[in-house]
């Protein structure tokens, strides 16, 4: 006969050692390379890829075949993830004066590196 053990636990308790679980089992089956976000429901065609993007179809044909979109192609359909799409667009940020400001006081404020000869 198994060894049993009963004894409460706050709900709070129970959810992190079921997360944790899964958390060492995936860590486990998983290569450490895999995307783990990416599934079929990830993937949008073309119209959806234009929804969300808020661009015209044609731009987005113009983007893939320039290479400057991330895309997959099976036979003659174009897939999208969407992760990948968020992605790119958030890579196009571009930085406030702010930000910049604070980069040039930086580049400004660092110390010189002196050459030995």
């Amino acid at each position: 006969m198994e060894d049993v053990l009963f004894t409460q636990l706050r709900l709070h308790d129970l959810e992190e050692i079921i997360q944790t679980s899964i958390r060492k089992i995936l860590d486990e089956y998983l290569p450490k390379n895999q995307v783990q976000h990416s599934s079929i429901s990830d993937l949008l065609n073309i119209d959806e890829a234009a929804t969300l993007l808020n661009l015209a179809k044609p731009t987005i044909y113009s983007l893939v075949s320039t290479a400057n979109i991330p895309n997959m192609k099976k036979g003659k359909k174009l897939y999208f993830s969407r992760h990948e799409l968020e992605d790119w667009i958030k890579s196009g940020r571009r930085k406030t004066i702010e930000e910049k400001k604070e980069e040039v006081t930086a580049l400004l404020t660092k110390p010189k590196k002196t050459k030995k000869r």
